[in-house]
């Protein structure tokens, strides 16, 4: 889409529209049809307006395949998005159980809004897709109406018992997020006293469908374990010389196979648009390190590797990296051994490494 021109939906410009030459036009919501623009655009190409695209984001999905003549396309791009989900929902199950989580996000404006109706772009995902718990107060507040959110205010925050609590901050309400979190009511939540609060992006996390959705978080992961630890092991075997595998190629496969339990890639999309992709892996990078941490605490033994073979064709083909991602790196687990823990490294004091500007 990035070679699609841009339009204003509300400003919009027919003759350029017209120009265009569409072969349909879809209006996302009601809205975009006000003041004549249905009937206008209708004499360009035929119009198709949405009356309710939120509820049901597959079902909009769904009727956006039939009239581009792609439903397969569609129902396919569903079963994979529904495929992901219930991993990640599994991974959840595992990681924090039953614990509560919520989304709390600071508006332009000033407004605090506790999100979590299960129609809504954020609930339908938390508290559906992903079988998430959600806190009593949203509960109390939203579950079982119609609406998305409500707004909350600083001594509401005392009442929301989220043990886990993801929080979006839109640019203009920056100095409203800075009283809310230096707040009394802000520490006395469960979330805030752990260190469990999460900043997440608005324009993922405030918007909805297929795209905002399977980019909740910028990863995905593939894991060998049992007997897929040998299939690991064959595919980094095909980014070896032959000489390399003659060398090291029966050591490799006891390490892989026998003293590894498991091997984990974590894999993000290669965004050709750099911020995006720097973004992406930054956030890939800094989800592996806390993974690592949380697994020694839990006496799992992981090791962090980013090899040569990260790169080779035959390697991502046959570990299942699709065209257009990137491995980031390679979890290796197995058994945590207090006398092999390395000892710390002299590092550099942070006065040597700092610059300050005072003016």
């Amino acid at each position: 889409m990035r070679e699609v021109r841009h339009f204003d939906p509300y400003e919009s410009d027919f003759q350029a529209i017209q120009q265009e030459k569409p072969d349909i036009i879809l209006l996302g919501i009601p809205q975009f049809a006000e003041e004549g623009r249905f009937d206008r655009l209708a004499n360009i190409a035929p119009t198709y307006l949405f009356e309710n695209p939120v509820d049901d984001w597959r079902q909009t999905l769904r009727t956006v395949g039939k009239l581009l003549g792609k439903a397969s396309e569609a129902e396919r791009a569903i079963h994979e998005y529904n495929q992901k989900a219930e991993a990640a929902r599994s991974i959840l199950k595992h990681s924090i159980g039953d614990r509560s989580v919520a989304l709390v996000r600071v508006y332009a404006d000033g407004d605090i809004r506790l999100y979590g109706g299960p129609n809504g772009y954020t609930g339908s995902v938390l508290y559906g897709d992903l079988g998430l718990r959600p806190p009593k107060l949203v509960h109390d507040l939203i579950w079982g109406s119609s609406e998305w959110m409500k707004k909350i205010t600083f001594d509401m925050l005392s009442e929301l018992d989220a043990q886990r609590l993801l929080i979006v901050v839109d640019e203009a309400g920056r100095q409203q997020a800075w009283k809310m979190t230096s707040s009394e009511q802000w520490k006395s939540v469960p979330a805030v006293r752990e260190g469990n609060v999460y900043e997440v992006r608005s324009d993922i996390w405030m918007t909805h469908g297929l795209h905002a959705h399977y980019a909740k978080e910028p990863w995905r992961f593939i894991l060998f374990m049992e007997e897929g630890r040998r299939t690991f092991a064959e595919a980094v075997m095909l980014a070896y010389s032959k000489e390399e595998v003659e060398k090291w190629g029966e050591k490799m496969m006891h390490q892989y196979c026998e003293l590894m339990q498991a091997h984990l890639l974590i894999v993000i999309e290669a965004d050709p648009r750099q911020k995006q992709f720097e973004d992406a892996f930054s956030a890939a990078a800094a989800f592996i390190q806390n993974l690592q941490l949380l697994a020694w605490e839990r006496k799992v033994g992981v090791v962090w590797k980013t090899n040569d073979y990260n790169w080779h064709p035959k390697f991502l083909q046959a570990v299942g990296v699709k065209r257009g991602e990137r491995v980031v790196g390679t979890l290796h687990l197995g058994y945590f051994s207090d006398n092999k823990v390395p000892r710390p490294k002299m590092r550099t004091p942070i006065r040597e490494l700092l610059t300050v500007h005072h003016e």
